[in-house]
């Protein structure tokens, strides 16, 4: 009997594979749009797994073709009229939150959103039907935490410390149930640079995103009731945030003091150039330079020592574009302070001279 050499073995499990992925449709890594009618008709097609390049999908591009499946990258921001117009039973898949994924729920098209393995992830179970994220095991770059923990758990918050310290992660999908995120929750994950919220977090507790010095923008949901430890001292919510550039105020916290929010949760966020929300564009300058500095007399702890100085630092910011705001009025409040501490002493003398009456 003939021995089939090993070549010949290896060259027919190769056409193997290539005749069962015949049906799987890629594309150039750099490919950014697809033309209009490109694959029209095609009955050759059963996936299609777009470039993450990609931005456009031209007019009828797959329209009455047999593609089943595609995959619509994050990049997506443009969908052709009708480009999938007779595609039977098409599903779709992608990253949540997507643009890709807004088209699917207009046009009806059945979409998969891509997580990462509840495996991955340990739980704790408050009660029979919500679960807190308290660690993650996995790798990568890219974390969407599940809705589900298990068939029967819902994803509601995220533990204390659940992701401290870690410099992997980069972008960050949280889920759509989720109420609450713990404290340090994500403090010193030097790398993030993303995170997806949605509406119906409520709890952002101290230093959740402390120190994430490459988070470049906050857009939080109007949901939002508390953020940080909501006592003085505690770590702000976003502190120390070096990249942060943009920052959403909820509008359920119109009613909390702008100075408290700002000089707690945004401490040291040197390139915070864009505060979101009509209460703070309206009320600014009722917070500004001369407020801050008007506000409160001088301690000799360590709490009050870092208040100073922010409102000292803030005097120079609000400077350097709002100079015509309350001319002089450091030294104003220097001459008040002055005042207060002589008034004070001529009350204790007052008080010493009638203590020594009533003796005698």
């Amino acid at each position: 009997m003939r021995k089939i050499p090993w070549f010949a073995l290896m060259l027919f499990l190769a056409l193997c594979i290539c005749c069962a992925q015949a049906d799987v449709l890629t594309f150039p890594s750099d490919l950014t749009t697809i033309a209009e009618e490109a694959f029209a008709g095609d009955t050759s097609l059963d996936e299609a797994v777009l470039p993450e390049r990609l931005n456009a999908i031209g007019r009828h591009a797959f329209a009455y073709s047999s593609l089943r499946r595609v995959y619509l990258p994050e990049t997506l921001n443009s969908i052709g009229d009708d480009a999938f117009l007779g595609c039977q039973d098409l599903v779709a898949w992608g990253y949540p939150d997507t643009y890709g994924e807004e088209y699917c729920r207009e046009k009806g098209i059945p979409y998969e959103a891509i997580s990462t393995p509840a495996e991955e992830f340990a739980f704790s179970f408050p009660n029979d039907s919500e679960a807190t994220v308290t660690g993650w095991m996995g790798e990568g770059e890219t974390v969407i935490i599940p809705e589900m923990a298990d068939e029967t758990h819902r994803v509601t918050a995220i533990g204390n410390d659940a992701f401290r310290n870690n410099s992997a992660l980069k972008k960050l999908y949280l889920p759509t149930g989720l109420v609450s995120i713990g404290d340090c929750a994500f403090r010193d994950c030097a790398n993030l640079e993303d995170v997806v919220f949605h509406a119906g977090l409520k709890q952002i507790r101290q230093g959740a995103f402390c120190n994430c010095d490459k988070l470049r923008d906050a857009d939080l949901p109007d949901s939002v009731e508390v953020i940080g430890g909501g006592y003085y001292g505690a770590v702000g919510a976003f502190q120390d945030c070096d990249a942060l550039e943009s920052f959403h105020y909820p509008s359920s916290l119109t009613d909390a003091p702008f100075y408290e929010v700002w000089r707690g949760n945004l401490a040291n966020c040197p390139n915070l150039k864009t505060v979101q929300n009509g209460h703070i564009q309206r009320r600014r300058n009722e917070h500004s330079a001369g407020n801050l500095l008007r506000r409160g007399v001088a301690g000799r702890n360590r709490h009050t020592r870092y208040r100073d100085r922010y409102r000292r630092e803030r005097l120079q910011q609000l400077r350097g574009t709002d100079s015509h705001l309350y001319p002089g009025s450091d030294i104003l409040h220097c001459k008040r302070r002055i005042c207060e501490s002589w008034r004070g002493f001529g009350d204790l003398v007052r008080v010493w001279i009638n203590s020594a009456a009533a003796c005698c």
